[in-house]
This record gives C-alpha cells, structure tokens and sequence, in this order.
C-alpha cells in the first residue's frame, strides 16, 4: 500500500511541478489554465528526467532522483495567486462535465479492464497496441538499467517514442495498477490536449462556439461515405447494423479516414501525449507574441518542448516546427517586428532536438523506408477527388469558403494554422512517409483539425443567421461516422480479452524464473506474456509492428524456426543471437506444429506450469 502512494504522490508530483513551472515563466496563463497545462508539462518532465537519471546509473537511482527534483521543485515555487476566477455560463460547466465523465468511461474501458474470471479486456484498435505500451513500460518496470534496445526486437535500437510508456512505467515499478499506470496519464493528457485546442481556436477567432465546435468536429471525425454504407446495411440487417462496423474505417470500400478518437487518441500513446504538447506549444506562441509586453519565459518553455518532442512524438514535433516556421515568416512581415530572442529559441530546439532524430533515423530508416505516391490510400481506379470525397465529403466544399473565411476574420495566428494545415495535406497526399500507409494519418489528423477551425466558424455563422436545422444536418453529415464510431466502443461485445488470469500469474511466475538479464526465445503473439507482462528481451516479437517500423526482421524469423526444429545450426545460432532461454505454451505448441519431444531432449526444462514452458537454452 505504502509502494502504491509513492507511485501516486510521483504522479500527483508531476502535475504540481509543471504548474510551478508554468506560474514561473508564463505570467499570461490563468491559474486554471496553468493547471491543465501544467499537467502535460509535468509529464513531459517527469519522462525526461526519470529518463536522463537513469541512463548513466539506473532506473532505480534515476526514479528516485526524479522523485527528488519534482518534490523540490514544487515545494520551492509553491506560492499563491489571487488572479479572478474564470467565469462561465452553466450551460458550458455542464458541458464541460459531461464531457470529462464521457471520456473517463471510454478510457476505462481501454486501460485493462478486469472482465470475467480476472482476464483483462481491451476494445478496438486498443487490443492491436496496448501489448506494445505494455512491452515498453515493463522494460522500465522490471529491468534494473535502461534498455536502449526495441524490447521486441533487440537486435535494434528503441528509435520508437517510448517516452509516455516510461512515464507510466515508472508508476507501475513505484506500485501503481496496470490499470491506473495507463489511466492516468492517458486521461489527464487526453482532456489537457481537447482544453489547450480550445484555448488555441478561441484566441485566433475570440469565440468560444467556434472554439467547441471545432473541437467536436475534430474527434468526432470520419470517413463521411461511412453513412451510406452504414443505410446500406440497415436496410439488409435492421438496427443491429447501426455498430456492426467502423464504419470510419473500412478498407474493402477504400474508406480510410478513420476516427482520431478510437484509432489514435484511444490506442495511440504517443499521438495523444503529441498532441497535447502540440497544442500547449502552439498556444505559448500565439500568445506570446499577443501578450509581448508581459511574456515571461513563455517563448523558451515553447522552445524546450518543441525540442522534447521528437521521443515523445516524432509527427507532432515536425508539425510544430512547420508551425514556428510560418510564424517567423509572418513575424518577418509584421512592422512591430520580431519578439527578443525568438531566432535563439529556434536554435536551442533545434540543438536539444537534433541528438533524438539522429538516433531514430539511423535506427530504422532506410531507402524503402517510403515512397512517391499521389493520394495516400487511393485505389488505382479512384482519382483523387473521388477519394477524398468519400472520406471527407462536404469538407471539401467548404474548403473552397477557407480564404472568404481568413478574409473575414483577418488574423495572421489562424492563416499560419491553415497554411500549415494545407501544407501536410498536400504532403501527405503526395508522399507515403513510413512502410504502412496508414501511419500518414498522423500528420493528416493535424491538417483536419486546422482546417476545422474555418469549418466551425462557418458553421457558427449559419446557425446565428437562424439557420439551426442547415448546421446541424452539416455537423451530421460531417461527424455522423465518427459519431457511430466511438459509442461502438463502448459496447462490451467490441472488448476482447488480451489476458486471462491464467497468463497474469503465469507471467509472475517467469519474472522469477527468469533471470533480468535474459534474452528470449518467444513466438510472435502481439500479446505474448514475456515481453509485455515479464520485461525480459526477447529475439523477434510480432511482426505487424516490425514492419511498420521498418525493421528488417527475416533472418531472426528464419533463426527462430531452426532452433525449434532442432536444425543442426541450432546451437550456432544460440550463440550467435546470445539466446538464453526459450518460452512457449501448449496452444504455441499446437498451433505451429512443435514436437515438444525435441525439445525436452534438447533443452533442460526449467518451468512448467499453467500450460507454460520455459526451457534454459545455455549451459
């Protein structure tokens, strides 16, 4: 009990060292504001730190002397702020409330949910890459040093932003729940991201409507045909047809714009913390370029996590430095000229940045790493526009209403956001940046949510010309898909079970059985229990991230099935991969063919238990 509120204490730490530090060096943030933004700092210092103790000692050592600098950290600037309450209509606190309760069920349900008999469930796209977040926090859970090895693949390098599943690690090693270890973070940053893009829409358009409806078309996105496919299959199956599908997400009708909330937000770690770090730093220099005259050290603390952001999320850093790009050229244009230091903040996030993108590009990129190609998902018997009709639908007229619209409002900060909107659609529509296409999405969701800005301004003005019923049949047609989409997971019958109480214990037991140091042998499984639940390396883990990654894992497949054979070169091998043990479990065994008989001759059984083997492959 005592472990598991040191483990909380660190968490509650990390939001109240980023508020101090957000009271030190942004004067022009409101205390609320400070809080929800000092939470993403927090985290973001907490990683970092806990990280970089950690390297040259171990993650015990660096943990504690993260601890260390949090605590003081928060004791020293702690002071009170007598600054007026923010006030609100009660329409909006009840909004507000609805909305956080909304999205606190939904993470739930994708954070380890206990289900029948103690297995543990996970929904949607969740069930795919919870394994992975799972895989890295236990390589800082039950490792003694940092692994700067890809815990799935040590033959490679950890190039993968793995930092929001260190943080979370930690929690986990300090005694904190599976469960709450991916809770809390997840949550805090998720609603932090969702307030910070509303704080950034209000300050370039000053309407809080606008604002909120951005952000709803934004997560409640999707590929617009979704609906028509979705009537389709209500006129063959009746209701039940309603969330039979995502229908944001349907690769067989070249449907490919999914639903940022269930394909990203929900199962995507690293894009949620991303875009919450994304949205505070474009927030720091829009307003310190406004509030000039009072802006504190706001323009550094943008430039420092600009240049965090590569481990964190490497899309969402090259999406912010386009962002500050654009607002120097615009700075250029502007008579006032430039606010101080600006150009020596550029270079100090380029000089923190630099080291990160060096060891992810000469990890995992190589010549095929992407290619040319005009569309993104686009089939062949497709053109362009055709493509992105379906998947977007009447955006795409009213992207022709965006220039009448940044005429209207005439602000510089909302031309920058749209410019640089336009510009990643255009990039992305002509290059494919990783091995799976799909990934283009990441820097696409970003276009989409500039672009929205315009759209819900659009939007607002229909409505306040007594146009209710035109705006929202748009919203409709708009989020209708995307809609359908997130309360799809939240039926129980989309969750799946990732482990049954069975594997829980079983993994238990190997952390015992094998030692730390320990490379494995496993099969492929995404969720098998060595590297996700036990933190030990292993030889090839499950493919369909490798290749996603670009990782070239073909010998180690080959290798693996020598050694299961019995192949003559099986020993060489061993050696030659510093292989120690071998685990596999009786359905593994089953479902590949594997003579258990040859290996129980060849190798000494040190474990079996629970349907479980492990085998010690060296003397």
């Amino acid at each position: 009990m005592i472990v598991r509120m040191l483990g909380l204490l660190f968490f509650a730490l990390s939001l109240s060292a980023g508020y101090t530090i957000l009271s030190w060096c942004v004067p022009f943030f409101s205390v609320w504001l400070r809080w929800v933004a000092g939470g993403v700092v927090g985290i973001v210092l907490a990683a970092w730190s806990s990280f970089l103790f950690a390297l040259p000692t171990n993650i015990g050592i660096g943990i504690a002397l993260s601890y260390i600098l949090l605590l003081v950290i928060s004791v020293l600037g702690w002071r009170k702020y007598h600054e007026p309450r923010v006030k609100a209509k009660y329409s909006w606190w009840i909004f507000g409330i609805t909305f956080v309760i909304l999205a606190g069920y939904l993470y739930s349900l994708h954070a380890l949910r206990i289900g029948d008999a103690g297995a543990w469930y996970v929904p949607g796209y969740s069930w795919g890459d919870t394994p992975l977040h799972m895989t890295l926090m236990s390589s800082v859970a039950y490792q003694d040093h940092v692994p700067l090895y890809f815990p799935i693949f040590y033959q490679s390098s950890l190039s993968y932003p793995f930092l929001v599943d260190f943080y979370s690690g930690v929690l986990l090693r300090l005694g904190v729940s599976w469960q709450l270890s991916l809770f809390l973070p997840n949550i805090l940053l998720f609603l932090s991201g969702c307030y910070l893009s509303v704080q950034v829409v209000y300050a370039v358009t000053k309407r809080v409507k606008v604002a909120v409806l951005q952000l709803l078309l934004f997560l409640f996105a999707g590929s617009s045909w979704g609906l028509v496919e979705m009537f389709q299959q209500y006129g063959i199956q009746g209701t039940k047809a309603v969330l039979l599908n995502d229908y944001t997400n349907m690769g067989d009708k070249f449907l490919n714009f999914a639903n940022p909330v269930t394909s990203h937000f929900l199962p995507q770690r690293s894009f949620e913390i991303g875009f919450a770090v994304a949205m505070l730093i474009i927030l720091l220099l829009i307003k310190t370029i406004q509030e000039s005259h009072k802006s504190g050290y706001s323009l550094w603390v943008a430039a420092v996590l600009t240049g965090l952001l590569p481990l964190l999320h490497v899309h969402s850093f090259f999406v912010v430095l386009l962002i500050w790009g654009l607002l120097s050229v615009a700075l250029l244009l502007r008579r006032d000229g430039t606010p101080r230091h600006w150009y020596v903040a550029i270079l100090v996030l380029v000089v923190i940045a630099l080291p990160q993108l060096w060891w992810q590009f000469i990890s995992t990129y190589h010549d095929g790493f992407g290619r040319w190609y005009t569309g993104w998902m686009r089939p062949a018997s497709q053109t362009v526009l055709e493509f992105w009709w379906r998947n977007i639908g009447l955006e795409l007229p009213l992207l022709i209403a965006v220039p009448w619209v940044l005429w209207r409002i005439k602000n510089r900060y909302l031309t920058v956001l749209v410019s640089a909107s336009v510009i990643i659609a255009i990039a992305a529509n002509l290059r494919i940046f990783q091995p799976n296409d799909f990934d283009n999405m990441k820097i696409l969701l970003y276009a989409y949510w500039g672009l929205m800005i315009p759209t819900a301004w659009i939007l607002v003005k229909i409505w306040d010309r007594k146009l209710a019923p035109i705006a929202f049949l748009v919203f409709i047609l708009l989020t209708g898909s995307g809609i359908l989409a997130v309360v799809r997971e939240t039926r129980p019958e989309q969750s799946y079970a990732l482990f049954t109480k069975s594997d829980i214990q079983t993994a238990a037991d190997l952390r015992s059985v094998l030692p730390i140091n320990a490379r494995v042998l496993t099969m492929s499984e995404h969720n098998n229990i060595v590297p996700t639940l036990t933190g030990r390396a292993i030889l090839v883990g499950y493919d369909g991230w490798l290749w996603s990654y670009g990782i070239q894992y073909t010998p180690e497949m080959n290798a693996r099935a020598d050694i299961l054979t019995g192949a003559i070169d099986s020993e060489q091998l061993i050696k030659q991969y510093g292989l120690t043990h071998l685990v596999l479990s009786d359905v593994e065994l089953a479902q590949y063919g594997i003579d258990l008989s040859v290996l129980t001759e060849k190798y000494q059984v040190i474990y079996a238990q629970n349907g479980w083997y492990v085998f010690k492959l060296t003397q």
